[in-house]
């Protein structure tokens, strides 16, 4: 079966050992939804078997721990969790339901459908309030300059100083914690400056400075990967377990060693600034934070932002505007009205940025081809 196959092939490979480039990152809400999407064929292929949906969770669930159990104990670089388990077994059962109530699909799509079209009007104005700034719980922050992480490289320059919002961050526990928290919830808005001398050229990621909770994972971090600049900003879908995207300004660092550069990224309910400015010039990138956004934390790899983002608008068309389509198919000019509403209204709700040109166009295709579709399938 090719969704065994794949299963196989996600999850048994081995990894390179060590953390992600950015440490301490929850990302559990990314792992279930991906979990579940992973196994959702391989239960609709059994329910096609004669399985019954109750069976089809049960051999999603021995499957999932046979991979867990070989995880733990042979492939490198791969974590156990009974997480995984419960998700895969979930897909698996979601899927054989699916398969098995396909020929009633249209008595059941007459209800179960306009519910799907709410909850993604509901993720959509969900996902606009978690790309706003986000703060880590706990007390006792860290400051970071120039650490070297697993799968990373350490900084051959040299850090001079390290500032949030004017407050000065040592290398090591930051003793104003209290007051870098109330400088962060006066606002909403948020900037770090990191002055740096640069080193001898080098290969791989480094960072060059960074701000971690001991129990709520980064709130910032600011690397050099060949002479690019890369910034992680905290927002809201990072504390919601969902991968946060990192911004880039390419050709910013200088080569030559010794060189003095002024790296700042400033970030708020609206955009992400990210600049470098050295004796080359100042390089910036200028990022807007709509809505669109949110549905990246979803990928299953790391991902960078930078100049053009088309593909975060394909992304949100699909996840969104197509079963608001799918789910309104028998009410085609409802499922483009609410299509509408919520690309314009999602925004003047939120106080969030409006979403671009394109992701109208691809939001209303994507909503016509999700009504389409349920036509054909005779939902």
């Amino acid at each position: 079966m090719a969704s065994a196959l794949v299963i196989g092939i996600l999850t048994l490979m081995p990894t390179p050992t060590g953390g992600d480039s950015t440490v301490g990152r929850s990302l559990l809400l990314t792992d279930i939804v991906l979990n579940v999407l992973l196994f959702m064929p391989f239960g609709g292929g059994l329910a096609l078997t004669g399985r019954t949906p109750v069976r089809a969770a049960l051999v999603a669930a021995t499957v999932s721990v046979m991979i867990e159990l070989c995880q733990l104990s042979w492939i490198p670089g791969r974590d156990a969790s009974i997480h995984d388990v419960v998700t895969n077994t979930l897909g698996g059962g979601l899927g054989a339901i699916i398969v098995a109530g396909w020929g009633r699909r249209a008595a059941v799509w007459r209800r179960l459908g306009p519910a799907i079209a709410a909850a993604a009007v509901v993720a959509w104005n969900v996902g606009g309030l978690l790309i706003a700034p986000g703060v880590p719980s706990g007390n006792g922050w860290y400051g970071q300059w120039a650490h070297e992480f697993a799968r990373t490289t350490l900084f051959p320059g040299r850090i001079v100083s390290f500032q949030v919002r004017g407050l000065p961050i040592p290398d090591g526990p930051i003793a104003a914690t209290d007051a870098l928290q109330a400088k962060l919830g006066a606002t909403d808005t948020v900037r770090a400056v990191v002055v740096l001398t640069t080193g001898r050229a080098f290969t791989g990621r480094a960072q060059l400075a960074g701000v971690v909770s001991p129990t709520g994972g980064d709130f910032l971090g600011l690397w050099q990967q060949g002479q690019s600049v890369l910034g992680f900003p905290r927002l809201r879908m990072t504390n919601a377990g969902l991968r946060g995207p990192v911004f880039i300004v390419r050709e910013a660092i200088p080569e030559q060693a010794g060189d003095s550069v002024t790296v700042s990224m400033e970030w708020s309910l609206r955009h992400v600034t990210l600049s470098a400015e050295s004796r080359i010039g100042r390089k910036e990138q200028r990022l807007t934070l709509t809505p669109e956004v949110f549905w990246a934390g979803f990928l299953p790899f790391d991902y960078d932002l930078g100049g053009t983002n088309w593909w975060i608008s394909v992304l949100a068309a699909g996840a969104v505007f197509f079963p608001i389509g799918l789910g309104l198919t028998r009410r085609a000019a409802w499922g483009l009205g609410v299509s509408v509403l919520t690309l314009a209204g999602g925004p003047f709700l939120l106080g969030c940025a409006a979403s671009s040109a394109l992701t109208w166009v691809l939001g209303l295709a994507a909503a016509t081809c999700g009504i389409l579709l349920g036509r054909l399938l005779r939902f």
